[in-house]
């Protein structure tokens, strides 16, 4: 329906004019928004990008980042003020970078690592705008001025970038995720041609975060191998620089600690939170709210709902299954010797083609962030990838209006609810307030249906 009415009106000055405008609106709005955010870095200490730097001075030291005595008393020595937020929770390969930028004073680093962060971002979403405007299958409207609808394209992307709290909020703190969500773009963009670039991308964001080793499976299921084997093997280079520089103990101890002591507690290791803390959008927090753990502050107000660890648990786990099955449903590649096997035979994603690998990986980035243990708020700026994915089909596939109409009001919503700050009064209203601090949980789950929706339909 809208496909066919923007590809009769293609040649039209009005349709130019519009995208033009939609280009300009989001430049201006993503300069405003990066203009801000060099100067608030530059003055202000930020939330979270101080543990990065009291780790790199920390390991600088010989001292390790993982020991809070060590972070309080580099804190000090900073005139750093000491909170839990100086807790160091990430690879010791990260340290490789976190060392380099706190040679400098500490607003001059936030300054270099928000504008590093400032032109990541706009390539990264030039790139990968680009990237899924060349894409196509049978049911895409092919256009003439294709240059006009990338430019409108580009500005709505630099728009939502500007807008997601996720991103907001990823400046706001000094966080990192705007690193991983380059690694991860850049990975699937050139995984196909060049592979090991691919798993060059993609190792570096493993090692700065350990969450985007979700991402593996999807080049395991899309028969990527030399992905694999080459994010193995920069993974393997790396870390024997990482281990030359800061000793083999500080690895082994991130391993026994925050991988293992995470996943097998009810807090998070060395940051002492339980997963019930609302900034935790996943399903595992969200059940641990509801039935698990106290986490009473003045903000948040999270008194458990219902006193029932196990039954709180075990939702979480058979919810997380059966994302799992979903994905795994609509991503196992045309492979013989699966096909002999007849539950697999039965799957849909049997029949995938590589024209649909933008959703399937929109699909693994917004099903992880639902599965993971953790998925803070900021983790959120990976939705950027399946909402641009989903709005390129949404309006350049033909489809029935009730159909457009449908999926238009869904995504309309999840983005909406994903703009919003989740924090503050609204969730000291009983009952209802737990489900309003879980609003991008919400707009996540709703993106994770729609990119789901969209692929069983073949669209």
């Amino acid at each position: 329906m809208i496909s066919k009415f923007l590809k009769k009106n293609e040649n039209s000055f009005l349709f130019k004019f519009l995208c033009t405008i939609l280009l300009f609106f989001g430049v201006g709005f993503f300069y405003s928004n990066a203009n801000k955010n060099s100067k608030f870095s530059s003055k202000e200490i930020l939330l979270d990008f101080p543990a990065y730097y009291i780790a790199g001075t920390s390991i600088a030291k010989d001292l390790s980042p993982y020991d809070n005595q060590n972070t309080e008393k580099i804190s000090n020595e900073l005139n750093i003020p000491y909170t839990e937020f100086r807790s160091f929770l990430y690879p010791p390969q990260s340290l490789l970078l976190f060392r380099e930028l706190a040679k400098y004073p500490i607003l001059e680093s936030q300054r270099i690592f928000t504008l590093y962060k400032e032109i990541l971002l706009f390539f990264t979403i030039l790139l990968l705008t680009y990237s899924i405007s060349l894409y196509s299958n049978q049911n895409v409207v092919h256009f003439n001025n294709n240059i006009y609808i990338f430019l409108g394209f580009f500005g709505l992307a630099l728009f939502l970038g500007s807008i997601l709290w996720p991103f907001k909020n990823d400046f706001i703190n000094g966080q990192i995720n705007i690193l991983i969500f380059t690694t991860l773009c850049m990975s699937f963009i050139v995984s196909e041609k060049y592979p090991i670039l691919s798993g060059f991308f993609l190792s570096i964001g493993i090692l700065l975060k350990l969450s985007p080793i979700l991402m593996l499976p999807y080049f395991l299921f899309r028969t990527r191998l030399s992905v694999i084997f080459s994010t193995i093997l920069f993974g393997i280079l790396f870390s024997l620089v990482s281990v030359y520089s800061f000793g083999y103990d500080l690895h082994l101890y991130y391993l026994n600690n925050l991988i293992f002591g995470t996943v097998s507690g009810d807090t998070i290791s060395n940051l002492g939170w339980p997963y019930s803390v609302v900034h935790n959008q996943s399903i595992k927090g969200f059940f641990h709210r509801i039935f698990v753990s106290n986490y009473i502050d003045p903000y948040f107000g999270t008194e458990v709902f219902i006193n029932a660890p196990l039954i709180g648990k075990s939702i979480s786990f058979i919810i997380t299954l059966y994302i799992i099955y979903f994905i795994i449903k609509t991503s196992l590649p045309p492979i013989n010797y699966l096909s002999r096997i007849s539950f697999l035979n039965s799957l849909p994603g049997l029949e995938l083609k590589g024209e649909f690998n933008y959703l399937i990986f929109g699909l693994f980035l917004s099903g992880s962030l639902l599965i993971s243990p953790l998925s803070w708020i900021h983790h959120k700026v990976l939705l950027l990838f399946p909402i641009l994915v989903c709005i390129h089909k949404l309006f350049f596939t033909n489809l029935d209006w009730r159909i457009f109409t449908s999926y238009f009001i869904i995504l309309f919503i999840s983005v909406i609810l994903i703009s919003i700050n989740h924090l503050y009064p609204y969730n000291k209203i009983p009952i209802l307030g737990i489900l309003i601090s879980y609003i991008h949980l919400i707009g996540n789950l709703l993106i994770f249906l729609v990119t789901y929706n969209m692929l069983k339909n073949r669209l």
